[in-house]
């Protein structure tokens, strides 16, 4: 019976136009895909939500929700459920507002959000519920964090970089970014205005240069290092490296340049001194009558100074093309391989004095195809970690000292040789008191200048003594002289 009632016209139209108020409300509200949207009483229940609201409840709680319960109930996080009633009660309240905020299971995902907070007011003015439209800013948000560490990095970076980091523009002004103080005394802001550009302390001996060789970059795309004197805030004179970059539009217009500068007046000093030392150290290699040399590890020589060419009659040039065989006698040679290889052993000892030198003996040819003898003293070139990279040494020659020396030993031998024979005819001698035989090791008599002339480089010549001669020869008249 109650099927058959009918409805009366006006309450039917009313009904249908309630259902089609409620289906287009409710397509709104499933119309944006990326937009999540809801809506709760005073007591928390749901009136309605979209799928992207069921789907992300789903998504970072793991429930199912349903129309009419209390969405308290499926925040399990204290905080979260704590957060979300407090923000719920300030809409409730009358607020509208707009929060950016996290929430989500730690089990499954934490997202972040965009919310916006508004009450639900009826006709009379009436609070009785609120909306929540929430976008998800996740990505945004970890693009953000990104950027930050990236900025944070970058930030460390620069001010760690012990120079000054700018961007200069076609007008000569600039941005300095970090480190202009600690290059010229004068602080970022004097720098960057235009009255006071960087191209204004430049040293006036160097602007032009500076400028005619900097001018390339307006034009083509290339990096540029560039060392010139500034003039710091207190009237100093520093010197500096430049090393830029140029910046081009799309469209290859100049931008301005990317740059930055050191403090080179350290290395500046230290170079002029490296010269200044250079120089002295050419000019007596040049005038000194030793022979100064480096060699690298292959003993392929990388300097030899110009006295080679009067102590060998070898030009530098000719010498920096031979090998050590063409050097050095194979006698040397060995000699020097014998001990090169117990400095290496000893190099590899931890308290062996790095700084040690060597002192030997070597025999070079001349180019004359004699053989001349030279002392060197050789160090190791070492670089900035010990480890050796070559060898240099100072030789002297010493062929006289040499000479005289072999001519010492040899008149050395012969007095030993003389000794030796002279010590042949010590001792006590058997000798026969009437004929005057000696008797040597053998048991043998001989002739008393027969054992001489055998045990010693003495020879005789005979004659004939006057007492002798006397008894031998009575009736000749000898007379004494």
């Amino acid at each position: 019976m109650a099927d058959n009632v009918k409805i009366p016209d006006a309450e039917n139209d009313l009904l249908q136009s309630l259902k089609k108020s409620y289906a287009i409300l409710q397509g709104v509200i499933e119309s944006s895909k990326d937009v999540v949207i809801f809506a709760l009483d005073c007591k928390y229940q749901y009136l309605t939500f979209n799928r992207s609201h069921q789907q992300t409840m789903k998504r970072i709680w793991g429930v199912d929700i349903a129309l009419g319960n209390n969405m308290l109930d499926y925040i399990e996080n204290p905080d979260d459920r704590l957060k979300a009633k407090t923000n719920f009660d300030r809409a409730l309240s009358g607020e509208s507002f707009t929060l950016e905020e996290e929430y989500g299971s730690t089990e499954l995902e934490r997202r972040y959000y965009e919310d916006i907070y508004n009450p639900i007011i009826d006709e009379n003015g009436k609070i009785f519920g609120l909306t929540l439209f929430l976008t998800d800013i996740t990505e945004r948000k970890k693009t953000e964090e990104a950027l930050r560490n990236s900025e944070f990095k970058h930030k460390a970076l620069v001010k760690n970089i012990p120079g000054m980091v700018y961007r200069a523009y076609p007008d000569w002004s600039s941005e300095i970014v970090s480190g202009s103080r600690k290059i010229s005394g004068y602080t970022s802001s004097e720098i960057s205005a235009k009255e006071k550009n960087w191209l204004s302390i430049i040293h006036p001996e160097d602007i032009k240069r500076v400028f005619t060789k900097g001018s390339v970059l307006t034009k083509e795309e290339i990096d540029l290092v560039q060392t010139y004197r500034i003039i710091t805030k207190n009237g100093d004179i520093r010197w500096v490296e430049d090393r830029k970059t140029p910046i081009f539009s799309e469209k290859g217009e100049f931008l301005g340049i990317d740059g930055v500068l050191f403090n080179i007046t350290g290395r500046k000093k230290v170079e002029e001194a490296f010269r200044a030392s250079e120089e002295r150290f050419k000019f007596l290699a040049e005038n000194m009558g030793d022979v100064v040399w480096t060699v690298d590890l292959d003993f392929k020589t990388t300097y030899i100074s110009p006295s080679v060419e009067k102590v060998l009659g070898y030009t530098p040039d000719e010498r920096k093309k031979q090998k050590i065989e063409e050097m050095i006698t194979p006698e040397s040679l060995e000699l020097i391989g014998t001990i090169l290889v117990k400095e290496i052993e000893l190099d590899k000892l931890p308290d062996v004095d790095p700084d040690r030198s060597i002192t030997m003996e070597v025999e070079y040819y001349h180019c004359n195809g004699t053989t001349i003898w030279m002392e060197n003293k050789i160090k190791a070139i070492r670089d900035e970690e010990g480890q050796v990279v070559g060898i240099y040494g100072v030789s002297r020659d010493i062929t006289d000292r040499k000479m005289a020396q072999d001519a010492l030993i040899r008149e050395k031998e012969k007095l030993q040789d003389a000794i030796n024979k002279i010590r042949q005819l010590s001792g006590m001698l058997p000798i026969c008191s009437r004929c005057k035989k000696i008797r040597d090791d053998q048991g043998y008599w001989n002739q008393i200048e027969s054992y001489i002339r055998d045990h010693s480089e003495a020879d005789f010549s005979h004659s004939i003594c006057p007492e002798c001669a006397k008894k031998l020869y009575p009736d000749l008249n000898l007379k004494k002289d």
